[in-house]
C-alpha cells in the first residue's frame, strides 16, 4: 500500500470515528498510522541505500529511522547490520549490507 492511500484510508477511519465513537476506528487510526510512519522510515532507508556508495548517509533521518525499526522489530540483527554498514569505508561492502539488512527489516515489518 502507499502512503496516499493510507492517508486517505486514516482519514475516513477519522471521521468515521468521530461520528461513531466506535473504538474499531481507533484501533484502525492506530494501525494504518503504524504502516504509514513504517513505510516513511523505509523510504529513508531505501534513499540512504541508493546514496550510500557516494554519500556519507550517517544523518539524523537514517538513526531516526533504524531508530524506529529497532522498537518494531524482535530481530534486532538487520538494524545493528545497518547502522554498523554506515560506518564501512569499502563502497560496495557498504551498500551490499545495506541492501541485505534493508530487507531483514522489510520482512521484519512485513512490507
Amino acid at each position: 500500500m502507499k502512503c496516499e492511500e493510507l492517508e486517505t484510508r486514516i482519514d475516513q477511519a477519522a471521521r468515521r470515528f468521530a461520528e461513531t465513537h466506535d473504538e474499531k476506528y481507533k484501533r484502525s487510526i492506530s494501525r494504518l498510522s503504524l504502516q504509514l510512519a513504517d513505510l516513511r522510515h523505509l523510504a529513508v532507508l531505501e534513499d540512504a541505500l541508493a546514496r550510500c556508495r557516494d554519500e556519507d548517509m550517517r544523518t539524523t533521518s537514517v538513526y531516526a529511522a533504524l531508530e524506529h525499526f529497532s522498537k518494531r522489530v524482535v530481530v534486532g540483527w538487520p538494524i545493528d547490520r545497518f547502522r554498523e554498514a554506515l560506518n564501512t569505508e569499502n563502497e560496495e561492502g557498504r551498500w551490499q549490507s545495506m541492501n541485505a539488512s534493508r530487507n531483514g527489516i522489510r520482512l521484519a515489518v512485513n512490507l
